[in-house]
């Protein structure tokens, strides 16, 4: 049996808990409180099979598999569940983070029950039900809501955020406020109270120019005090814009237009044909009319004044890296090479204070002001946008003083983003000619958003974890980003399981959150702003969105937070580019800035600029590598600017390290032969291995190699290392005393040392012995006991005869693990000493059961006497 309890005296917020509970944990059984209050019983009379409750005979007699326990323990009484305790054998609790429920003298004082701040325990329950998707009667969400209601005393006090999502949900699954009502304080239903209640159950959310405007009903009878606070929090909650909210007052319609500071529209200015009076994030009006009507009159009123098209908050780059006004004219200099740019924002404690220009940069210098702070005589009045200016405006104010950036400031001066020339003609492109290309196949099927796709194609769990990462990341108030491979082969039709999240935020942050949800084990690496989560299923890799810069050719990047658009421009070739958001609200909305839903059509790979070989050669290498495990070409000018940075011996530059760790990750493909031989095409193998070429022998190897690994159990699969084994077949025909010289390049540990070179030194010989007839036994046993794994691969690879394959398996079924049966025990009990004798007479017993000359213990025993105790 499992058994929902309380720590205390019932009241509406548990009793509806209890509700909860048993909808979360079927077959469970409330336990009756010792006190119901009045209010509570009555409602539960009226109305009946909501909660029942398991006589007290069922509670002692039957087995306790589980004790579900409400509530904070602070209300218990000693010895309450004692008797409970003892009998679970398993406990669970449901109860308020620990931060709320601590009373004002925190952890240990008790405190009234619902203290200011803490919300109500239903409201978090109801949240479980939410997230597990489980069906709510009418019934039981009015009593949830009622609890609520009742906990946070008609919603005027105690709130917290979830108590208004929880609401919300309610009434979406059929919550009545006519049923409610009767139950409150008479006091609570007047006024404010009304107004509340009607804005929670009559709300509609329209997406106007961009905005997401909240559209609410409400009712009242008097003056409402911390109105616009109310608004503004229901605002974040349901992540709008704006709210417009209408009620009813003494025969008129009070309307309340309610904004967020970094919103930047000026409420007072865009509602003036109304009459509105206030400031730009709070302005109110009355005005005659039916409220439907009203609404509609209001959002046509916007769609004119709103739909200016492109704003600037919709293209500018929203992480800009300013220096401070401090910053000298030679460090100045030194950023805007590093950054490629020719203008840099200048900004302070205060906020945005101007520019400063390569142009005028250079111009200090030659005047010898290598030392001046830039603040002396950068451009403090030049142009600069709001979020909300259209891009006509933009046009006109970049036309008119020509730069690198145009500053986005909100209405406080402070910077949000900037808007470059090339965002402008993007921007106006798309705007003015949006047919002027057809949309390929696969844009036209996703629509712009892989929701579907998703829903079709991936496995459920996974789709459970991406709709878990994209609530955590929203809780914490992120955005976060599938990116890459995992969008590129759910579109292409690939299988791929691994994930790799970039995050508007902080990843390391997200990555924390989401492993106390699905466990395993957390990597994280603060000075990249990366992370990693292994489980036994999947690898989630995180990453703060992040620009990355090049000191020389093959270095490690240098990094800065950035947005996702800059983030993905740093990715190797289009087709991995491609992203989808996974908050709840925007989830599965795709992203394309570079074309790679084109590329992934055409069925070609295409770097995004053309020194991305010369900044990263390692590129080169995942060229070939993607290209042929997608079946891909190379586009043709990719194609020459890889012979370009190969022809300046580019791949030189590269650390051992990680061309070591490219190449296994080659050596993981599923066609190694057919890379190996791309990699040959086009001058690669020259490069990584001095001299070395691929005859048809070394392909013929290569090939057997790729073979006879996939032909092996998976568990063996693991114990092999591939590297190794692989470039053995490369080797093959190599002179022997050249071999450290041509894997000079590569930084092998001691095991694949001797690995390679015990393939090589043994596999010639190894190999022409198994094509002969008839080896017996013990040779069969003595030339594959004494190998690896890998070398004993490489031997048939290199025989590539049959007899050779039957021998192997001979000794893998029949000799491997041929042991004598006999142990020290038994020699002792025939009165021999111990000793290196010990150690001869079981090595002669192993060969001669793999002569086949004796079997069972018996035989080995009548072989001890006669050579050994005559």
């Amino acid at each position: 049996m499992k058994l929902i309890l309380s720590y205390a005296d019932a009241d509406f917020d548990i009793l509806a808990s209890m509700l909860a509970a048993r909808l979360l944990h079927p077959g469970a059984e409330a336990a009756l409180p010792r006190r119901i209050p009045e209010d509570a019983r009555i409602y539960l009379a009226e109305n009946r099979g909501l909660l029942s409750f398991a006589d007290q005979e069922t509670l002692e007699a039957e087995p306790l598999e589980e004790l579900i326990l409400l509530g904070s323990p602070r209300g218990a009484r000693p010895g309450d569940l004692d008797l409970y305790r003892e009998k679970a054998r398993h406990i669970r609790a449901y109860a308020l983070p620990e931060a709320e429920a601590e009373g004002p003298g925190g952890p240990g004082e008790t405190g009234e029950p619902g203290e200011e701040g803490r919300g109500a325990l239903t409201s978090h329950m109801a949240a479980a039900l939410e997230r597990q998707g489980l069906p709510l009667s009418p019934a039981q969400a009015g009593f949830l809501a009622l609890a609520i209601y009742k906990k946070t005393r008609s919603l005027t006090c105690r709130l917290k955020p979830r108590d208004f999502k929880a609401l919300a949900y309610l009434f979406d699954r059929g919550a009545d406020l006519s049923r409610i009502t009767p139950y409150l304080p008479e006091a609570s239903r007047a006024g404010r109270q009304l107004f509340f209640e009607k804005v929670a159950a009559n709300h509609k959310i329209r997406t106007i120019g961009g905005y997401r405007v909240l559209f609410c009903l409400g009712e009242a009878t008097d003056y409402l005090a911390g109105l616009g606070l109310f608004v503004q929090q229901l605002l974040k909650v349901a992540k709008a814009h704006l709210a417009l909210v209408i009620f009813p007052f003494h025969g008129n319609n009070y309307v309340n237009a309610v904004t967020l500071e970094d919103t930047a529209l000026d409420l007072r200015e865009t509602l003036v044909p109304f009459g509105a009076e206030g400031d730009p994030l709070y302005a109110s009006f009355f005005r005659q009319g039916n409220p439907p009507d009203l609404f509609e009159e209001l959002a046509e009123h916007l769609y004119r004044h709103l739909s200016v098209g492109v704003r600037a908050g919709d293209i500018m780059d929203r992480y800009v890296r300013s220096i401070p006004p401090e910053t000298t004219f030679s460090e100045a200099r030194v950023q805007l090479e590093r950054r490629g740019v020719t203008t840099l924002a200048v900004a302070g404690e205060e906020g945005f204070l101007g520019t400063v220009s390569l142009q005028d940069v250079d111009k200090a210098l030659r005047f010898d002001y290598h030392d001046l702070p830039v603040e002396k005589y950068m451009e403090k009045t030049g142009p600069r946008a709001t979020p909300n200016t259209s891009l006509d405006v933009l046009l006109r104010q970049m036309a008119a003083n020509p730069g690198d950036i145009l500053p986005v400031l909100d209405r406080r001066g402070r910077l949000q983003g900037a808007v470059s020339p090339a965002d402008l003609i993007q921007a106006l492109y798309q705007e003015r000619h949006p047919l002027v290309e057809r949309p390929t196949a696969i844009t036209a099927s996703l629509g712009g958003n892989m929701e579907k796709l998703i829903e079709e194609k991936a496995p459920k769990y996974l789709q459970g974890l991406l709709y878990m990462l994209g609530k955590a990341a929203a809780d914490l108030g992120f955005s976060a980003y599938v990116v890459g491979g995992f969008v590129r082969d759910l579109i292409h039709g690939l299988g791929s399981e691994d994930l790799d999240v970039v995050v508007e935020g902080n990843a390391l942050a997200l990555a924390r959150k989401v492993k106390e949800v699905t466990g395993g084990r957390l990597q994280e690496n603060p000075d990249f702003g990366t992370a990693s989560i292994a489980t036994s299923r999947h690898k989630i890799d995180f990453s703060t969105a992040r620009q990355e810069f090049y000191a020389f050719s093959a270095a490690l990047p240098e990094v800065e937070r950035s947005s996702l658009k800059k983030d993905l421009y740093r990715r190797d070739f289009t087709v991995n580019t491609l992203a989808f958001q996974i908050n709840p609200e925007s989830f599965g909305r795709l992203f394309d800035f570079y074309g790679g839903l084109k590329d992934l059509e055409d069925r070609i790979l295409r770097v995004l600029y053309s020194l991305s070989f010369v900044e990263d050669p390692l590129r080169i290498l995942r060229a070939v590598r993607f290209s042929v495990r997608l079946g891909f070409d190379l586009e043709p000018e990719t194609r020459n600017l890889l012979k370009k940075a190969l022809k300046s011996r580019a791949l030189h530059k590269v650390s051992k390290d990680r061309l070591t760790r490219e190449l296994e990750l080659a050596c993981r493909e599923k066609r190694v032969v057919l890379l190996f031989k791309e990699l040959a095409h086009l001058g690669v193998l020259e490069q990584i291995f001095p001299h070395v070429s691929l005859k048809p022998e070394n392909t013929r190897i290569l090939g057997n190699i790729e073979e006879l690994y996939l032909m092996q159990e998976e568990e063996e699969r693991e114990k092999i290392s591939l590297l190794p084994l692989y470039l053995a077949g490369l080797l093959t025909g190599a002179p022997a005393r050249e071999l450290f010289s041509r894997v000079n390049r590569l930084r092998l540990t001691r095991r694949e040392m001797e690995i390679l070179t015990q393939a090589l030194e043994q596999g010639e010989a190894a190999a022409d012995i198994l094509t002969r007839d008839g080896l017996p036994p013990e040779e069969v046993y003595g030339i594959f006991s004494t190998m690896t794994p890998e070398t004993s691969l490489y031997v048939l690879a290199r025989s590539g005869d049959a007899r050779a394959r039957e021998y192997y398996q001979r000794y893998t079924r029949d000799l491997k693990h041929l042991a004598p049966a006999v142990t020290g025990k038994e020699l002792l009990n025939l009165g021999l000493e111990p000793g290196p004798l010990f150690k001869d007479i079981l090595s002669r017993l192993k060969t001669e059961k793999i002569k086949g000359n004796i079997q069972g213990i018996e035989d080995e025993i009548l072989f001890i006497r006669k050579h050994y105790l005559a």
